[in-house]
């Protein structure tokens, strides 16, 4: 398989962060509902059948076929732009429900243990910084996961509270309020328990199509830790379907499968058991 032991780990345990702040975001909506206040500070008054359905279909839904690998078969793991290497892609045409999963991963994205302990407030960097949301992320573009229901309307932290704030009817559909909200929730209720480290002042950097992925200068968490901590700026790119593949089809010839065949409702760590050892 594409994916040697050590890569393998670190894929397991990216994704056992990614189930367990799904369950969490899942349970906690179904335990407090519309009328909880960080669901209204996400998701407006929208219906919290939609949001948790999306989790809930992260975690039980059926999976087959989709596979993370390790190698580069289209050729995009070299791909290098002025804000760095990709870290990552949705195969789109080539295979739709496989990612790649880029070397920069291994380097640049940080466990879920590490929330708010390392200074850095939600908001302040894309989510995608954190491997369970970037996992999170990248499986929202495979299409037996979220059907091409889930979109981007907003990215930064201040265009997700804006659509809420308006009732947009894309907050339901936008990548980052799940990617957000799940974060916010987990923190809030985990972490710092009554505090998470959110950052306070969230312009909406997504109104003029300019989203700079950092804190402001004067931006402050909701904690002194955060507040007082440097940051670090992953300029990432995390490539997904919209974007054409650079090798030919013919790269499907080298697609892992599973042997057995199985079909199972499990959460997604086991379904991408077999296809990582």
């Amino acid at each position: 398989e594409s994916c040697d032991a050590g890569q393998a780990h670190f894929i397991r345990a990216g994704l056992d962060d990614m189930n367990m702040l799904a369950k969490h975001a899942y349970d906690r909506i179904l335990k407090y509902g519309e009328t909880d206040e960080l669901y209204v500070k996400y998701f407006g008054n929208a219906s919290s059948a939609t949001a948790a359905g999306f989790y809930a279909q992260l975690l039980y839904g059926n999976k087959p076929g989709v596979l993370f690998r390790c190698d580069n078969p289209d050729g995009n793991c070299n791909e290098v732009t002025a804000e760095g290497p990709w870290a990552g892609h949705h195969r789109g045409k080539n295979a739709t429900e496989q990612t790649v999963i880029c070397p920069p991963t291994y380097t640049r994205r940080k466990q879920l243990s590490t929330l708010c302990w390392d200074g850095v407030a939600i908001g302040s960097e894309p989510p995608s910084r954190l491997l369970a949301t970037d996992f999170m992320h990248r499986l929202i573009h495979v299409p037996s996961i979220t059907y091409d229901h889930i979109h981007h309307a907003a990215d930064s932290l201040g265009g997700v509270l804006e659509l809420a704030a308006h009732n947009d009817p894309t907050t339901v559909a936008n990548q980052n309020t799940y990617l957000f909200y799940s974060l916010d929730a987990y923190a809030y209720d985990v972490v710092w328990p009554g505090k998470s480290c959110m950052l306070e002042n969230t312009p909406n950097e997504d109104a003029d199509g300019h989203d700079s992925h950092s804190a402001p200068a004067s931006a402050t968490a909701s904690s002194a830790a955060a507040a007082t901590a440097t940051s670090t700026h992953d300029h990432d790119h995390d490539h997904a379907a919209e974007q054409t593949a650079t090798a030919t089809t013919s790269a499907a010839e080298s697609c892992h499968t599973h042997g057995d065949g199985e079909v199972s409702r499990r959460p997604i760590a086991l379904i991408f058991h077999a296809a990582l050892t």
